[in-house]
């Protein structure tokens, strides 16, 4: 888990494979609380070629990390990770 401080601006990479190999086009991410399901979701961001989360205001306690890989047919939802934030 990663533990960052409220005040804190920066990106979470959260890397995307897709049978092996990385992939950054299609790729949205977006966090929850509790046992709350995604529903808000924007845009992967990058940096160095790589997704990430852009992570600022998230108020104190643990959350959720979901990506969701459009690829037509398939558009799987995963979950990534927890982050906290003190």
């Amino acid at each position: 888990m990663i533990v960052l401080p409220r005040e804190s601006i920066e990106i979470v990479l959260v890397p995307v494979h897709v049978d092996g190999t990385l992939v950054t086009a299609g790729v949205e991410v977006t966090t929850t609380t509790g046992d709350q399901r995604p529903t808000d979701w924007r845009p992967a961001d990058l940096t160095d070629d790589r997704t990430g989360i852009l992570v600022t205001g998230l108020p104190v306690g643990v959350h959720t990390v979901w990506v969701r890989v459009t690829s037509v047919p398939e558009v799987p939802v995963l979950q990534s990770g927890q982050i906290r934030i003190t």
